[in-house]
């Protein structure tokens, strides 16, 4: 594991630690989903742009299509340097 990646688990495993295991995450970029010990004891859904398996396939240039207060939490990591204009996000 990386360190940046390492970094990343450290500060997810403390953000998350507390919170209801019933709430709804969803993982922007998730990829093949590094941190799935940490996300997946939640309701959890991924999103990228390439199919990974997960449920969302969606370009992060564009207008995410999710509904207000659809998900309790949202976590992106290592995501917006990839993005032309990550201010929309």
């Amino acid at each position: 594991m990386t360190n940046w990646r390492k970094d990343n688990w450290i500060f997810f495993q403390r953000a998350l630690k507390d919170l209801p295991k019933t709430y709804k995450l969803l993982d922007l970029g998730c990829g093949d989903c590094k941190f799935d010990d940490l996300f997946k004891v939640f309701d959890y859904e991924g999103a990228d742009f390439k199919d990974f398996g997960q449920k969302i396939i969606a370009d992060f240039n564009e207008k995410l299509l999710v509904s207000d207060n659809q998900y309790d939490i949202i976590v992106m990591s290592n995501l917006l340097e990839h993005l032309f204009e990550p201010e929309k996000i």
